[in-house]
């Protein structure tokens, strides 16, 4: 192989940007399940979250500000040599600049139907498909540092092919965090993941998280259109039939009201993604006399639980869902 392709097929696999495999690779490093959803990790008192991690050079990346997520500070970041419009003679050499300059812990990358997660610590491993829960209180050992062997026998540290949705991994940060992830979902043109992650604690060696549901998550596109609060006076007949509830007045929040049939109409309500706020729109209900009658399985995702309460002979579902940013809220109503 002459020198210059040798380089050219090098730099297609060590620049994130460019990041290549070849056409034989394992049809398992496919990134496509049809359902998508979180677990509702209130109760965790571990510090966890939901993120969104969209690929170098994606629109979405301009949008967020980053495509690098560093788990200490919560944000994304783009890495130094794209900033100083540089290009990495090496993969060593890119991750370096990022080190030092402290840019994140890890990032995204795909190519056509195969997907990387890139842990600049080195340090990350697959665990296969599960819940987080399911690793409540596991004595887990830490991570070791991972190669992928690329095009010419080129070995990359901390690049994990395979990324799949509903599949978890134990990775270290940077600064020797150790943290317990799972791609909660892809977006539609599979230029981004979504992930929720929870960062071990001081006992070390185990995570604490409790048994939970789990969320709907709805991809962002589904929910284009939808008026803001604030441009959308909730009518009168609504909170009469509801309830006087807070996010009703929030001018955060987001509302679409539409029909399904001659005898119910939904409302979808879209709230930001913090912590407790489904426990105080629940809260709220049942002091507007909205009294539990039961859970069910939902007819369109079955492994997500319906919540149906009453009053005064009348009905109402609720169904809630999440999007990297916030909650949406789906309630089923009679006219």
């Amino acid at each position: 192989m002459k020198p210059t392709l040798l380089l050219l097929t090098l730099f297609l696999l060590l620049v994130p940007r460019c990041l290549g495999v070849e056409p034989e690779a394992e049809p398992e490093a496919e990134l496509a399940v049809p359902q998508f959803f979180m677990e509702d990790l209130d109760a965790c008192m571990l510090r966890n979250a939901l993120q969104e991690l969209p690929e170098q050079g994606s629109p979405q990346a301009h949008k967020l500000g980053g495509y690098i997520f560093s788990f200490a500070s919560g944000r994304l970041a783009f890495d130094p040599l794209s900033l100083e419009d540089k290009e990495p003679s090496s993969f060593v050499e890119f991750r370096a600049a990022v080190t030092v300059a402290d840019a994140g812990d890890i990032y995204f990358r795909s190519v056509g139907r195969h997907a990387f997660l890139v842990a600049l610590s080195g340090k990350i491993a697959s665990l296969g498909e599960h819940l987080l829960q399911d690793f409540d209180s596991l004595f887990m050992e830490d991570p070791q540092e991972t190669v992928y062997s690329g095009d010419e026998g080129e070995n990359l540290v901390g690049v994990l092919p395979g990324i799949q949705a509903g599949h978890c991994y134990l990775m270290t940060t940077t600064d020797n965090r150790t943290i317990l992830l799972r791609v909660a979902s892809k977006s539609l043109d599979g230029r981004s993941i979504t992930i929720q992650w929870v960062e071990q604690g001081p006992r070390g060696r185990t995570f604490e998280i409790p048994k939970a549901p789990v969320i709907e998550l709805q991809q962002a596109r589904k929910y284009e259109g939808v008026i803001p609060a604030e441009a959308f006076r909730v009518p009168d007949d609504i909170v009469r039939k509801i309830g006087a509830l807070s996010v009703f007045k929030d001018t955060r929040a987001a509302i679409r009201r539409k029909p399904i049939d001659e005898e119910h109409e939904v409302l979808l309500i879209s709230i930001g993604f913090k912590r407790g706020v489904i426990a105080q729109f629940q809260k709220e209900l049942r002091a507007s006399g909205w009294l539990p009658k039961g859970t069910r399985p939902s007819k369109v995702h079955p492994r997500l639980v319906e919540h149906v309460l009453t009053r005064g002979g009348k009905e109402l579902v609720c169904r809630y869902a999440a999007s990297a940013g916030s909650y949406m809220i789906h309630l089923t109503l009679e006219k």
